[in-house]
């Protein structure tokens, strides 16, 4: 579990850091989870950021952020390897 934790928390700093010197709000970004070519379908602008994860860890990555302001965008949970922020 504690790799797990350990994981999760670095995806979570990863993406902090990438929102914060981005100079964008939150709600310019987008959060889902879903496969790797799930996400090379998106309507991307400027830049995405993809990350392998379990399910339920991702789950909980994208809620911490939706907290904070970031939009959900349409997602698919077959083929799910992982969670993705883009703007």
């Amino acid at each position: 579990m504690q790799a797990l934790t350990t994981n999760k928390e670095s995806i979570i700093q990863k993406f902090e850091k990438l929102i914060s010197i981005s100079d964008a709000e939150p709600n310019n970004w987008r959060i889902g989870i879903g496969s790797l070519q799930r996400a090379s379908l998106l309507n991307v602008g400027d830049e995405i950021v993809y990350q392998k994860s379990p399910i339920d860890e991702a789950t909980e990555i994208m809620f911490h952020f939706i907290a904070q302001g970031v939009k959900t965008c349409n997602m698919s949970k077959s083929n799910f390897n992982g969670i993705y922020l883009y703007r």
